[in-house]
């Protein structure tokens, strides 16, 4: 069974970071202390003591406030302890302050938009790039996507089911562009205001954790592409995914 465990997904990202960490060449080099209480925290962190790591970032950051590495670093620790203010408020910071397409960027954006804190991005910085889209592309009309959620024995009005659904853009002209919301399943979804081209839609039971859909499709100018998700399309099966239960 695919299963989405958000903080497990990002934490091995990063584990693996850890291990060959890009550079930024734009921020300035730790110094000595730093990086010592830095690399302590990641060896906590590999630990799984998520507590000793946070308080290793956290001093750390007290000396170097503006260090993405640190922030990133100290956001997927705190998504460990349950501390949600804090991890989204970190993630934020480091996604206003990375470049598009970065890993760390991409780290960042893609908790935000599992857990719900990111209905939107669109970065400023991506539309000023040479591989950004051109002021004709802003202007056409935009899409949507649209559709029924069904699931055997899940009927909304006797048992509530989260669902979140994101539709992330893959072609050149809308990859800067992630859209998401919750939704009830066995219940209509729509996504709106999604520029011309192709999207990954996903689609997450919140609250098992389970990825239900991940699926292709296109969205064309000025008009809604329908999208029906049910269990007989899904990656998951009725047994495997038994909510009402």
């Amino acid at each position: 069974m695919r299963t989405l465990v958000i903080v497990a997904v990002v934490a091995a990202l990063v584990l693996g970071c850890q291990q060959s960490r890009p550079t930024n060449p734009l921020a300035p080099p730790m110094g000595p202390a730093v990086r010592t209480l830095k690399e302590e925290g990641d060896q906590l962190a590999r630990s799984h003591d998520w507590a000793g790591a946070a308080t290793r970032y956290q001093t750390a950051l007290n000396r170097e406030s503006s260090n993405l590495e640190l922030r990133l670093a100290f956001g997927i620790t705190l998504s460990h302890l349950d501390r949600r203010e804090e991890t989204v408020e970190q993630f934020q910071w480091v996604v206003n302050h990375s470049q598009p397409g970065a890993p760390e960027f991409v780290m960042a954006r893609t908790w935000l938009v599992e857990a719900g804190e990111l209905e939107a991005v669109r970065s400023t910085s991506a539309a000023a790039a040479t591989d950004a889209p051109s002021a004709s592309i802003e202007a056409t009309p935009r899409g949507g996507v649209r559709g029924m959620t069904s699931w055997p024995g899940v009927t909304p009005r006797e048992r509530l089911v989260p669902l979140r659904i994101t539709l992330t853009g893959e072609d050149r002209e809308n990859r800067d562009v992630t859209l998401g919301r919750r939704f009830r399943l066995g219940e209509p979804y729509r996504l709106a205001d999604a520029r011309p081209g192709k999207y990954r839609l996903r689609a997450v039971a919140i609250d098992q954790n389970v990825e239900l859909w991940d699926k292709q499709v296109v969205v064309e100018a000025g008009k809604e592409t329908a999208l029906d998700l049910s269990a007989s399309d899904s990656s998951v099966s009725p047994r495997e995914f038994s909510p009402a239960n």
